[in-house]
């Protein structure tokens, strides 16, 4: 008999990966409207203050080695240069590889993510103090990435700002440890959300949208640019943790559809630019909260189908149960 390659996944995980595909998706969609209703507005707001730090510390989280980064690093690169020349030569009549086409950015920053964090994996398993080494890079990456902002040639060119400023998400994801213990998880999720919303809607109106990009140098704001994103770090650290300690740790119907979102991702872009064509209609912005959803079941349903198995599992008491292939 054949042997099938199984992989593992935490339905927490899943659920958590798919909640944020869903959300990337609907503030894409109300784009348009942001300037014209304080509602869609306010929703793409709080949206982005911490749904690309939750997905940089996501991709994190099953990167717990050297060889799995570089594998990480080298098919996401793949992917980043087939995306980019097909979007590019189609919505911009050129092939340009040097800037990334509006969301594909993520995969050139997430092969820049694999190769530090491969880095790092090399490093700590053969370092006795391996907190020291954590906290060390985590202190460097906060660092450069607060301060980056006040350098003006590091912009959405090669995706540089934002592989730099969300770089320490990603690199949480790879310390946090691989399964959450049971035990006090909501407590915990709920202390660091509670927290990551009380800053969030204390300071909300200071933070322009285009801080939460991360995707432009300060410019004018100077050193404000450097509150407002050492602002954004603490926020998004706090929802993040929040969200994946609080993430339902059941096998839901839609649980499958989380653990494999990349090609969903890659592939909303034309659709949302082509569904922007009907946002002056007035129940364009409830109806993307619908939208939204049946896109990511469609796209997965199609492109899906014939990829990887995934084995989801619950975690019962700080243990794992492996579950069905679903």
């Amino acid at each position: 008999a054949m042997k099938v390659k199984v992989k593992q996944r935490d339905a927490s995980v899943c659920n958590l990966k798919l909640m944020l595909l869903y959300l990337v998706i609907l503030s894409h969609l109300i784009r348009p409207c942001i300037n014209g209703s304080r509602t869609a507005y306010g929703i793409y707001h709080f949206i982005y203050s911490f749904h690309m730090p939750s997905f940089a510390f996501i991709s994190g989280i099953y990167m717990k080695s050297a060889s799995s980064c570089i594998k990480g690093a080298r098919s996401s690169l793949i992917r980043y240069v087939i995306a980019n020349i097909c979007f590019t030569s189609v919505y911009l009549g050129k092939i340009d590889l040097i800037t990334p086409y509006w969301h594909i950015w993520y995969l050139l920053a997430l092969s820049f993510w694999c190769l530090v964090g491969a880095g790092y994996n090399y490093l700590s398993s053969f370092f006795k103090g391996k907190r020291i080494l954590s906290a060390s890079l985590l202190v460097i990456t906060f660092t450069v990435g607060i301060t980056v902002g006040l350098v003006n040639g590091i912009d959405r060119t090669l995706s540089l700002s934002r592989s730099i400023v969300f770089l320490p998400y990603f690199l949480i994801g790879i310390m946090m440890s691989k399964t959450v213990k049971e035990q006090g998880r909501i407590k915990r999720g709920g202390a660091f959300l509670a927290s990551g919303l009380a800053l969030y809607f204390i300071f909300k109106n200071a933070i322009p949208v285009f801080i939460m990009y991360q995707a432009t140098p300060f410019g004018k704001l100077g050193i404000k640019g450097v509150i407002l994103r050492v602002l954004c770090y603490a926020i998004g650290i706090l929802i993040t943790l929040g969200i994946y300690y609080l993430s339902p740790n059941k096998r839901l119907p839609i649980t499958k559809i989380g653990a494999d979102t990349l090609m969903v991702y890659i592939l909303h872009g034309p659709i949302v630019e082509w569904l922007r064509g009907y946002s002056e209609n007035s129940l364009y912005v409830p109806l993307s909260f619908v939208m939204s959803a049946v896109m990511i079941y469609l796209l997965h349903r199609i492109f899906i189908f014939g990829g990887k198995l995934y084995a989801v599992r619950e975690r019962k008491g700080g243990r794992t149960r492996d579950g069905t292939v679903l």
